[in-house]
């Protein structure tokens, strides 16, 4: 069996309740000199997640390429212009690799750059924008299969949409006014008539505006509305699940985080929660319960706030994360291929990225692994396993977690090629086995204190090794409990349900 002599190690036994927002030690990977905003997209085609940076203090974009397990290489650095700020992705030129725009804050310039197979990029020369642009998105505002970009000014209180071609060219930037100092910018179809809109946080003004797409690309007049701080970044998604657009908006003074509702007709309520501070603002599902969580970049406290959403749209209570000293913008992505999501920093004090790895339980069961038969029950009821997360080549946090062990015994954790689904007793020790002992190829046993109290969780990290893609396994442990805690007819044993896990890819 490849996949345990990777795997045996003493166990560690945490308490974990099902859905809290849980994540690893920081890992960080550096930049170029003063990484503000990260991106995430598989520019080498390899089917992992790389990373491309802006640096802020360099001029430059940073590319690092992913091993698919939340590890990334060194960087491969591209000239773009003073004060890079922010960086977007897509396939500009359609040509089935992703491209960026970066938007250097200084020198009032926008750069695209092209993407090719290998994970390089191409530079081209930077455009002339409005002044001082902070903050960039790229979506096919025209409707023609060709994307776009849009972008804030926070110099020249604008944004602009420059119409791209389906070679990958963008025209000259259109201008839009907007109020005082526009920052963050985002965009989506708020009032649901199949034209993309865009909205736009004002730092000076302290409101959002939203410029509702009119077709062609062209926006029409910006309605605005008031945010009781100076918002620096907003981010567009369904809260609440009514079908309809919503907006999480974070802002600096008073450090609020706000949500606005979106009605069909494009209105908008408003909520606020208080904040440590906020610099960036993303949403994800990060708890696997089906609703949006927020993550906000905290430049202070060097590290990122969490609130887990609930169905309604609101947030809860706020968790604070360190990340890196001077984390700036982030980003989303499930950089190891878990099914969950993680956040990435871009920690300007360190000149680095951050990686958080998502180490939430999962609710329910993930893909890839399915729970059988029932065990035999031990003196503190059914004995359980499960695990934590998407059995994928590369995940090195894949763990299985065993409820009700007995207390301060040794364990057995059996890993078989065989699986005995309806579960029998083969020696007759009083206890249903669910992995087949006697059909079995592949065998391994690893024996493993328990606890005096809790869980046990055993570390599983799956090799990143593509010939273990569909291999099965059935794992199951047995426990001996002592005299003193209860009697078991007849040998005092009890095993868990039996839990199969297929590699994924």
């Amino acid at each position: 069996m490849l996949l345990i002599p990777h795997l045996v190690s003493w166990l560690t036994f945490v308490g974990l309740p099902q859905g809290t927002i849980q994540f690893g030690t920081p890992s960080l990977y550096v930049t170029d000199s003063g990484a503000s905003a990260p991106a995430t997209t598989d520019i080498d085609g390899d089917g992992k997640l790389d990373l491309l940076v802006a640096n802020y203090i360099a001029g430059t974009v940073s590319v690092l390429l992913g091993s698919g397990a939340g590890v990334f290489g060194p960087p491969t650095n591209y000239p773009s212009g003073a004060g890079t700020h922010w960086i977007a992705i897509g396939d500009l030129n359609s040509d089935g690799t992703d491209d960026a725009i970066s938007v250097n804050h200084i020198e009032g310039t926008l750069s695209a750059f092209i993407g090719l197979p290998a994970g390089s990029l191409i530079p081209t020369s930077p455009m002339v924008v409005d002044a001082k642009p902070w903050d960039v998105g790229i979506a096919d505002l025209n409707l023609d299969g060709a994307l776009d970009a849009v972008l804030s000014s926070f110099g020249a209180h604008t944004i602009s949409v420059l119409i791209g071609n389906s070679g990958g060219q963008l025209g000259p930037p259109v201008p839009y006014s907007t109020q005082i100092k526009p920052s963050g910018i985002t965009v989506g179809d708020m009032d649901a008539n199949g034209q993309l809109d865009v909205l736009v946080a004002n730092f000076g003004s302290g409101s959002v505006s939203v410029f509702s797409g009119g077709g062609g690309g062209v926006l029409g007049a910006p309605s605005h509305h008031p945010i009781a701080s100076t918002p620096i970044d907003i981010e567009a998604a369904d809260l609440n699940g009514d079908g309809t657009l919503d907006a999480a908006v974070i802002g600096q003074s008073p450090a609020s985080l706000f949500s606005l509702s979106g009605g069909a007709n494009g209105s908008i309520d408003l909520a606020s929660y208080p904040q440590s501070y906020g610099e960036d603002v993303r949403l994800a599902d990060f708890d696997g319960d089906s609703t949006l969580d927020v993550v906000v970049g905290d430049y202070p406290g060097g590290g990122v706030t969490i609130r887990a959403g609930g169905a309604d749209g609101t947030f809860g209570p706020l968790s604070m994360l360190t990340a890196a000293s001077g984390a700036h913008a982030i980003d989303v992505a499930d950089v190891d291929r878990d099914g969950r999501p993680d956040v990435i920093v871009a920690a300007t004090g360190t000149n680095s990225v951050a990686i958080l790895l998502n180490e939430t339980p999962f609710v329910g069961t993930p893909p890839g692994t399915q729970t059988y038969g029932t065990g035999t029950p031990g003196c503190g009821g059914p004995v359980a396993l499960s695990a934590n997360s998407i059995p994928k080549i590369g995940n090195r946090h894949f763990r299985l977690t065993c409820s009700n062990p007995a207390p301060i015994t040794t364990g057995l954790w059996l890993a078989s090629n065989a699986q005995d689904l309806a579960g029998s007793d083969p020696f007759g020790i009083g206890a249903i086995l669910h992995v087949g002992l006697l059909t079995a190829s592949e065998l391994i046993p690893i024996e493993s204190p328990a606890p005096a109290s809790g869980p046990a969780i055993l570390p599983l990290p799956i090799p990143n090794s593509p010939s273990l893609v569909g291999r099965n396994y059935y794992i199951q442990t047995i426990w001996a409990w002592p005299l003193s805690t209860c009697f078991l007819f007849p040998y005092g044993i009890s095993t868990s349900n039996g839990l199969a896990i297929t590699i994924q890819p």
